[in-house]
């Protein structure tokens, strides 16, 4: 997927925080955690601090205005570390206004902001008494508790193995593939599925990160049975194809 002209943008090699061009999440909703570059990785910036959202602490977002030629017919990808109970996830057409009404009764509105893929380790139920990793094609929430599935199937994962997850959306629909477990390629494990007409043909795409901090499980308990504590990072690169170039 990844062997037609394309543009790749990498993180800064060097700590610090996003580049210049990108909106973290955090500077417009305190309900998501900030994130910078830690040797060319994206991570949550202080995973040992108290996080602004008390409910779901430790998920960040950020995302970048690619112009009007990423808006259909394009390739995001992040390389998630494969690390449970870390998530890391590819963000398109993200959309700050999109919401979706929940049913609930209220009037308070429901953001989606972006479409998503994420590894959930323990999502899909194979019997009464399994579980099974899966991976979820869903919008993210703003506040992130308000999440909408769109998709998933299970998978077969090895925890600690970096996986390669992308998404193929022609403004429309999307689809998602993940890197085989023995590294050989990429494998289409969820087919291109309908996303919220508010997303449809956004040019604004990113990343989504979910360290599955809790109240109950605190930042230094989780990196403490990390399989590598001094770089809690999730995300090694970001990468956009426009299969339209020459």
């Amino acid at each position: 997927l990844l062997t037609t002209s394309c543009k790749i943008i990498f993180w800064p090699e060097d700590d610090g925080p996003l580049p210049p061009e990108w909106t973290d999440c955090n500077s417009l909703w305190p309900a998501f955690d900030p994130l910078d570059v830690q040797g060319g990785d994206v991570r949550i910036s202080d995973p040992e601090s108290s996080s602004a959202s008390e409910a779901l602490p430790g998920i960040g977002c950020a995302y970048r205005d690619f112009g009007p030629g990423y808006a259909e017919n394009i390739l995001v990808s992040v390389t998630w570390s494969g690390n449970f109970p870390h998530e890391g996830a590819p963000l398109i057409h993200v959309n700050p206004s999109a919401m979706y009404d929940d049913d609930d009764g209220f009037d308070n509105p429901v953001y989606s902001l972006g479409v998503g893929a994420w590894v959930v380790h323990d999502g899909f139920v194979q019997s009464p008494k399994k579980l099974s990793p899966m991976i979820v094609l869903a919008t993210i929430g703003n506040p992130p508790s308000d999440v909408r599935f769109l998709n998933w199937t299970p998978i077969d994962h090895v925890d600690g193995t970096p996986r390669k997850i992308l998404l193929h959306s022609d403004g429309m629909k999307v689809s998602v593939s993940l890197e085989a477990l023995d590294g050989s390629g990429m494998v289409q494990v969820i087919p291109p599925t309908d996303i919220p007409e508010d997303h449809h043909y956004v040019a604004r795409h990113g990343i989504a990160i979910d360290t599955h901090f809790s109240i109950s499980h605190s930042p230094s308990e989780l990196l403490a049975n990390d399989p590598s504590p001094d770089t809690p990072v999730l995300l090694d690169h970001f990468g956009i194809l426009d299969i339209d170039a020459e």
